[in-house]
């Protein structure tokens, strides 16, 4: 499923969050690396941004590399980096029990990836 959550921009690239099983986790770290190397991707590249296993790793990311004081537990994350739905969607990956990648794609290679790996796409984002 994708959502948009922003408003369009002039980058050449979409963002992707990803949720990924253990045993899908190494094939597409391999794809990502090599669609980088395709001469398509020569705008903004691909480039995994972030990765998260860990709930508070999450968290802490979406806080501004803040870890959450005793007072934003209860109140969760100030969305920083994150805004709350694409937080939400990383929360669920997690919940889960798969690993989140955030990933930026050059536009000219996003249909080969959605092709092979978009059905991990929890969702993508332009700007």
């Amino acid at each position: 499923m994708k959502i948009k959550t922003d408003f369009v921009t002039n980058s050449s690239s979409s963002s992707y969050i990803i949720g990924v099983s253990d045993d899908d986790y190494d094939g597409l770290i391999e794809f990502i690396q090599a669609l980088d190397n395709d001469p398509m991707a020569s705008n903004e590249g691909v480039d995994i941004r972030e990765e998260f296993n860990d709930i508070k790793l999450l968290q802490t990311y979406t806080n501004g590399m803040i870890s959450l004081d005793w007072a934003q537990k209860a109140t969760g994350p100030r969305f920083e980096y994150f805004n709350e739905t694409q937080y939400n969607a990383a929360l669920e990956i997690l919940k889960e029990g798969n690993t989140v990648i955030y990933a930026s794609i050059d536009r000219n290679v996003c249909e080969k990836f959605e092709e092979q790996y978009g059905d991990l796409v929890k969702q993508v984002y332009y700007g």
